[in-house]
This record gives C-alpha cells, structure tokens and sequence, in this order.
C-alpha cells in the first residue's frame, strides 16, 4: 500500500534488468553450491543453507556488481548502507539497517512502535529484503516511526 500524495523510492533492478525476478533470484550458484536445493533455481531463495552453513548467491549480481559478496558472519550482501539509518550508532549493510529499523517498529522484547500501538501492521518474514530497504527507508523518512 502507498499513501496518496507521497513519494517512494524504489530499486532500479525491475527497469534494468529483463526478467529480473528470475535472474537475480533462480540463478544457480557458482562452484560447489551448484546443486544445492536450498539456494538459486526453484528454490527462489538467494540465501539458503548449504552443507550447515547460510550462503549468499551472488551468481546473479556479479555482472552489475562485481565486487559483490557475502558480509562476514552474516547471511547478508557486503553492501554498506550509505547512513545509519537505524540510529543505533553503527553504520551496517544495507540488510543490517533494515534489520534494525524493522526492530523499531516490532521486535522480541514487545517494545516496537507498532507493538505500543497494539496494531498488527507488520509481520517479520526475515530475509531482510534488500529490494525492500527504500521502502523501509521511506517509511522512517515519512515519521511513521
């Protein structure tokens, strides 16, 4: 949903990239990982469980970003966030500042701002999407949190 009269930004990725859906996310990945089905292909996931350990698919991001890669100790891309926009005194990935400011608005210890509202608004699905990080980004920017 999008609030009448407000702007949002947005990824670039469904303008530029040609079935971009299917590019970035069945991708198979390189090596080893290839024929895990717990990542790229059918399984949609970019991330996934490969022999006990949350590997980032990358196959399908080298192209535009070549220096793309898994963030250490993290099941994230290593792309830095350009500001810390979940005020906690540490600029992150770009899926760790989302991570943070959907912790403000619901979180495990009930103190989200939807939580003190008491209005089931927002249900965590975990992937910290990037795609999803203006989104986010332009709620925090709107006040809504």
């Amino acid at each position: 949903y999008e609030y009448p009269g407000k702007s949002y930004s947005s990824t670039p990725h469904g303008r530029i990239i040609a079935d971009s859906c299917v590019t970035c996310h069945m991708t198979l990945p390189e090596g080893r990982y290839s024929l895990s089905p717990e990542v790229g292909g059918h399984s949609f996931y970019v991330v996934g469980d490969v022999h006990g350990s949350e590997k980032v698919n990358t196959a399908g991001c080298v192209s535009c970003h070549k220096d793309i890669g898994q963030a250490s100790g993290t099941s994230y891309f290593n792309i830095m966030a350009k500001a810390d926009y979940d005020n906690d005194g540490t600029v992150e990935t770009v899926q760790g500042e989302v991570k943070g400011l959907l912790e403000l608005l619901v979180n495990d210890r009930g103190t989200g701002y939807l939580q003190k509202l008491s209005v089931p608004a927002f249900k965590e699905e975990g992937s910290w999407n990037m795609t999803q990080s203006t989104l986010e980004r332009s709620i925090k920017e709107l006040g809504a949190i």
